[in-house]
């Protein structure tokens, strides 16, 4: 699955990715629901970036890349 519209973006959007699991990983050990600042920062920008991108994207690039993470959304956890 592609990460981003831009390819540029990948590896920032996989930093993110990462983070989001992080935190997901300590809700469950403890939890408590947050960011710690450098994922907040990280998250942060890459939304940013994302909105930025989605302003330059077609409606069917946008329509196929929901379709996607849905598909993706929709898979066991050891697939993804």
């Amino acid at each position: 699955m592609g990460m981003g519209y831009l390819p540029e973006a990948r590896p920032q959007l996989i930093l993110a990715r990462s983070a989001l699991v992080q935190v997901h990983e300590r809700v469950g050990e403890s939890g408590v629901w947050g960011f710690l600042e450098p994922e907040y920062l990280l998250l942060r920008e890459c939304v940013t970036r994302f909105a930025c991108q989605l302003e330059s994207a077609s409606y069917e690039h946008v329509a196929k890349a929901e379709i996607e993470m849905l598909t993706y959304l929709g898979m066991p956890a050891e697939s993804a």
